[in-house]
């Protein structure tokens, strides 16, 4: 197997699952770290995915933990499993943050379905709910979810390529420079 048709075949993977909510890809974890330095992961949704800037896209709400933390520190490894294909893919590198009312939140809000749109409504993510009756709760504000939604901007510097077999697991490294294209590459030890 060559390293570059690898590389170029998970970035193809991670393009694809962007707009396939049914691919292995779709849902991965964001691996941050918080104010008391503790690790912090949790799933996100695969958005948006360019293998030529090996960039990856992500939505959050601004008044989440996720936000502060990555605020404070953008450095991050992202992780996903793809059970069907037994291939894991692990990156490493830092985001972008875009919050409200910026140019990358406002194009991907526009693009979000409604019923996508109502997901930053309500108290902020973590804190305690009160649960209301369906005649008692008030209608969510769209204006409220635009608000608080935030677009991550994710530039990979490497790639952790790791493929799980019954025997002779395969595992390789990719290296990116800044402007995104491969500059190191190599098989590694699983």
């Amino acid at each position: 197997m060559d390293l570059t048709d690898i590389d170029a075949s998970a970035w193809a993977e991670l393009e694809m699952a962007a707009a396939d909510p049914q691919s292995g890809f779709r849902y991965l974890n964001l691996c941050s770290v918080d104010a008391e330095t503790r690790p912090q992961a949790r799933m996100v949704v695969l958005r948006g995915a360019d293998k030529s800037a090996r960039r990856l896209e992500f939505h959050t709400d601004t008044l989440s933990p996720k936000w502060r933390e990555l605020f404070a520190n953008p450095h991050v490894t992202v992780l996903s499993f793809s059970a069907e294909s037994r291939l894991q893919l692990r990156l490493q590198g830092k985001v972008e943050l875009h919050g409200p009312g910026s140019g990358a939140a406002d194009a991907a809000w526009d693009k979000l379905p409604a019923r996508t749109r109502m997901t930053y409504t309500g108290g902020p993510p973590g804190e305690e709910r009160v649960f209301e009756t369906i005649d008692t709760a008030e209608p969510a504000d769209e204006a409220e979810a635009k608000a608080r939604f935030g677009v991550l901007i994710f530039r990979a510097w490497t790639l952790d390529w790791f493929q799980l077999r019954q025997q002779d697991n395969q595992r390789a490294l990719f290296c990116y420079d800044e402007a995104g294209a491969l500059s190191d590459c190599r098989w590694v030890n699983p």
